[in-house]
């Protein structure tokens, strides 16, 4: 019984790091993705009202910027466990029925839905790259399969982040607002 839980202790400590170091990988990859976009934009915005010369690659680039900030971010708050919980009840529970409902959140809302758009998403990449798809504005993006394999692969990234979650939930214990590998990401909010 000691050589189980000194195993799974190990296991915890290997889950806190790993999280950890995707939590860190993360921040750093939607920084210089940000800084991209902010970039972008200041370019749109010059090119565009100083020069009026708008470019529309540029103009659509940004949008799928903000998408693939959006799904990696959903992915960081859920490791970091900072995701958004709309539950009255929530703060109330022992640290069991917490994990009890965060566990059903995870396992019966968001897995589903997860691997639906997963293999939907692939399809649509599939398909853009199958007909060569294209934007329809003159001067736009080319390939149209790069922005939309953003798609299966943040469900990929959420999908991991919400097994990370819930092995933390488990074997770390971390409930409520503590997301797993806090330690190695500078602690208490």
């Amino acid at each position: 019984m000691a050589e189980e839980k000194r195993l799974l202790e190990r296991l915890s400590e290997c889950l806190s790091a790993l999280v950890g170091s995707l939590c860190a990988g993360f921040s750093w990859f939607l920084g210089g993705v940000l800084i991209l976009l902010v970039f972008g934009i200041v370019v749109d915005v010059v090119l565009w009202a100083g020069l009026n010369r708008p470019v529309a690659a540029l103009s659509e680039l940004q949008w799928h910027l903000y998408g693939l900030t959006g799904m990696l971010a959903m992915s960081y708050s859920l490791l970091r466990g900072s995701h958004v919980r709309v539950d009255l009840f929530y703060e109330n529970f022992s640290d069991f029925w917490q994990k009890v409902v965060e566990t059903t959140g995870l396992v019966v809302f968001m897995a589903p839905l997860l691997w639906f758009l997963m293999v939907e998403g692939i399809e649509l990449v599939e398909t853009a790259l199958r007909v060569g798809e294209k934007s329809a504005v003159q001067g736009g993006l080319a390939a149209r399969w790069i922005p939309k394999a953003f798609i299966p692969l943040g469900c990929l990234s959420l999908l991991i982040s919400g097994i990370l979650r819930l092995g933390s939930l488990w074997l770390d214990g971390h409930v409520g607002r503590r997301g797993p590998g806090e330690a190695q990401l500078g602690g208490a909010r």
